[in-house]
């Protein structure tokens, strides 16, 4: 088994490819660019924060840290969770 972070435009591609298989509420398609759109656009989306494991070059699993900043009353707070499993 091998654990690596998403370093390519194919391993997003497959990690939108593989999350629209099993989450998607609206057509594969629709799914896929919009999650592209989120990995390629967002300005806090952070490929080396997505994780991925492979066995014999195929995906079996993804997790990502999501990290964002809110704002609690006049504070702007960094935060951290974990988001986008599959198996």
């Amino acid at each position: 088994m091998e654990y690596t972070c998403a370093k390519t435009k194919k391993d997003l591609e497959e990690i939108a490819d593989m999350m629209g298989r099993v989450f998607r509420r609206l057509s594969w398609f629709e799914f896929y660019k919009n999650r592209m759109d989120y990995q390629t656009k967002a300005p806090y989306y952070k490929p080396e924060h997505s994780r991925i494991a492979r066995e014999d070059g195929r995906l079996l699993g993804h997790v990502s840290i999501v990290e964002k900043f809110i704002r609690i009353g006049e504070s702007v707070v960094r935060m951290a969770g974990i988001g986008d499993v599959f198996t």
